[in-house]
């Protein structure tokens, strides 16, 4: 099976695999810390400067005051093996 059909296939367990690592990454040092992550989006990223790829792009919308605000977004690059794992915050506040 190639990597898309993966990708449609399985959603709902790339999202998953986003919303455990994003409940397991230290907050701490957030001056405002999310209250909610909701689905965005899945993309297949293809080159990227020190990504490595191919790799699945799993985005998180992240909101404070129960979902009202929209404050960044979570991103998790996996493989399709999901040995390599790199994530990343985006806070805008």
């Amino acid at each position: 099976m190639d990597i898309i059909e993966t990708i449609l296939k399985d959603k709902e367990h790339y999202y998953a695999l986003a919303h455990s690592h994003y409940n397991a990454s230290d907050k701490s040092d957030f001056i405002i810390t999310p209250s909610l992550a909701k689905n965005k989006s899945i993309s297949l990223l293809l080159d990227h400067e020190f990504i490595f790829t191919p790799a699945i792009q799993i985005q998180l919308n992240l909101f404070i005051e129960n979902g009202l605000l929209s404050i960044g977004t979570y991103t998790l690059y996996t493989d399709q093996s999901e040995e390599n794992i790199i994530d990343e915050f985006l806070v805008i506040v």
